[in-house]
């Protein structure tokens, strides 16, 4: 971990960032000025909000990074961009759990095999790019005099984030921006944001870190406390299925597709907002108002809207006290002596126990938290 300042601007509006999951781009129009680098086109990788770097078992995030080329004082550079910006805002932070947050390590000279690392080439025909996005980059092209912003683009989209501009609720907020090129996000962490560092100079982006950005990065990566009443993504590695409920009652699956918003309620306390705490006895909500409810020892239903005839789940963890945050891994036990369990074949039962890890979708954090 490194201790760089932070490269942010503190804005109020009400910006945004996007997940994606696999993919690449940076293909753009943007508005340079001379010396500055171009964006270029090329085909992403198909998306998936899988493709989140995983985490350790802490819930830190690190990522390999190394060189195909460059001077040393490129190299540096970009290190410094780097940890200034996306690690610095989510890293080094120490809990009750361990270190969350992202850190990108390495900085050496490319093995011959980059599996699982973000291999960085320098040019001088004023690309910039990524190829693929989050855990499944190929490869990140930059301009010799690529900017800061720039570079902080990309690793944003080797963290998996794509443009702004690409997702469906965009144009409602800036109907002049005309920016088409790169695959739509599969997700969306917070409101559009129209001034966030993933989007393009000609669409408004202000060249660093927005609000808004740091918290859907926080969201996904850490170092935030996981609070009742939030919006939540529940997990299961290393399958990367996620807790989904349908919109029909007694139906409860996982995979990646949509229906993934859960809430958790406290059952001495179902108005309580506060943090979420391992040994804390909760009822899981969907996003449509159901309740996850165990039913014997392999069945799992949402059979109820009433909180009072809702299951309640005792959450567990590696620790067994302390704030739950962003990527712990969790257990779900039922009243009944089950566990919240996902299979291979993307059906949610209940049984022998099985980790999940938590990751905010929606959320009003506190930067300082």
């Amino acid at each position: 971990m490194h201790s760089a300042r932070a490269i942010v601007a503190c804005c109020s509006l009400p910006l945004m960032l996007t997940l994606a999951g696999c993919g690449a781009d940076h293909d753009g129009f943007d508005r340079v000025d001379v010396g500055e680098s171009v964006e270029t086109t090329h085909t992403e990788l198909a998306i998936r909000s899988g493709n989140l770097w995983p985490p350790l078992w802490t819930g830190l995030t690190r990522v390999q990074v190394c060189f195909t080329n460059g001077t040393p004082a490129q190299r540096a550079n970009v290190q410094r961009v780097a940890e200034s910006s996306w690690e610095a805002i989510a890293a080094d932070v120490t809990g009750l759990n361990g270190r969350y947050g992202v850190d990108f390590s390495g900085f050496g000279a490319c093995p011959a095999s980059t599996a699982g690392m973000i291999p960085i080439t320098f040019n001088s025909t004023g690309t910039d790019e990524t190829l693929g996005l989050g855990r499944a980059v190929q490869r990140m092209d930059l301009s010799v005099w690529a900017s800061d912003t720039a570079i902080i683009h990309e690793f944003g989209h080797a963290l998996g984030y794509t443009h702004e501009f690409l997702r469906s609720d965009y144009a409602a907020v800036d109907p002049d921006c005309t920016a088409t090129r790169g695959t739509k996000p599969d997700l969306g962490i917070t409101p559009v944001d129209p001034l966030s560092v993933m989007n393009y100079d000609q669409c408004g982006r202000i060249g660093s870190l927005t609000t808004l950005d740091i918290i859907a990065h926080r969201s996904l990566y850490g170092p935030w406390n996981v609070n009742y009443g939030s919006i939540l993504a529940m997990r299961h590695d290393p399958s990367w299925n996620y807790v989904r409920g349908y919109s029909t009652p007694d139906t409860m699956m996982s995979g990646i597709l949509a229906d993934r918003e859960f809430t958790l309620v406290n059952v001495s306390n179902p108005s309580s907002t506060g943090q979420l705490n391992f040994g804390d006895s909760v009822r899981i909500r969907t996003h449509n108002g159901q309740f996850l409810k165990s039913n014997g020892a392999s069945a799992l239903v949402t059979k109820t809207s009433a909180i009072s005839g809702a299951t309640t789940w005792r959450v567990f963890g590696r620790i067994t006290s302390g704030p739950v945050r962003v990527n712990d891994e969790v257990l779900f036990k039922a009243s009944d002596l089950n566990y919240l369990r996902s299979n291979s074949s993307q059906q949610l039962t209940t049984g022998v126990g099985q980790f999940f890890r938590l990751a905010h979708l929606l959320s009003s954090l506190n930067l300082s938290g």
